[in-house]
């Protein structure tokens, strides 16, 4: 019996061991935001507007959603510093800060700077000089007056976001191995009692 209860403390400690294990994470962190001149040399694009419409990613097939999935916003453009900016530009961001998801509300005006993706889609987070644009002073003082965005404007139809991939596969959920780990302690157990009987 003690051969049994010592085995089965072992595998639960190897157990609680296994699970304890931090796993790989991701947060944001910004240097500090590049000056006004900076950050308008590095932008694809910079622009004054407000917001009309904001598409938040929907949940995966098991209803979750990632900080990292993007959120599609999409701007009434009033003035232009850099880039082909025409009268609505749609800029992706991140769902959440933790991932440098940069906040929008919807009917607020802001200053945008942006920069193209992998995919080459508009995009911003918080470690951009993107502010509001009643916060935004230093850099309307710096940019100045900017030109009119171009008359033509796309149709405001979101394009589909998904959210991320994230793994599902049985493996990796730690109650899957608490519960191998379980079936495994009550089957060690039942062949002993079978081994005495």
């Amino acid at each position: 019996m003690r051969k049994l209860v010592s085995l089965l403390l072992l595998f639960l400690l190897i157990g609680a061991w296994s699970l304890s294990m931090p796993s790989r994470t991701y947060a944001c962190s910004c240097v500090q935001l590049p000056d006004v001149q900076e950050a308008l040399a590095k932008a694809e694009a910079v622009f004054a507007g407000k917001v009309i419409q904001i598409n938040e990613p929907k949940p995966n097939g098991q209803g979750i959603l990632s900080s990292s999935d993007p959120v599609t916003v999409t701007f009434e453009v009033t003035q232009t510093w850099k880039g082909d900016t025409q009268k609505q530009v749609r800029v992706q961001t991140a769902l959440d800060s933790a991932s440098c998801g940069y906040e929008f509300t919807l009917n607020e005006a802001y200053v945008v700077y942006t920069y193209k993706n992998e995919q080459g889609v508009l995009e911003t987070n918080i470690c951009t000089r993107t502010n509001t644009l009643t916060a935004a002073s230093e850099d309307l003082g710096v940019l100045g007056i900017g030109k009119q965005p171009s008359e033509t404007a796309p149709p405001v139809t979101p394009p589909p976001v998904e959210a991320s991939p994230i793994l599902t596969e049985w493996y990796t959920f730690p109650f899957v191995w608490w519960l191998l780990l379980a079936a495994l302690g009550i089957l060690i157990v039942l062949l002993f009692r079978k081994k005495r009987a």
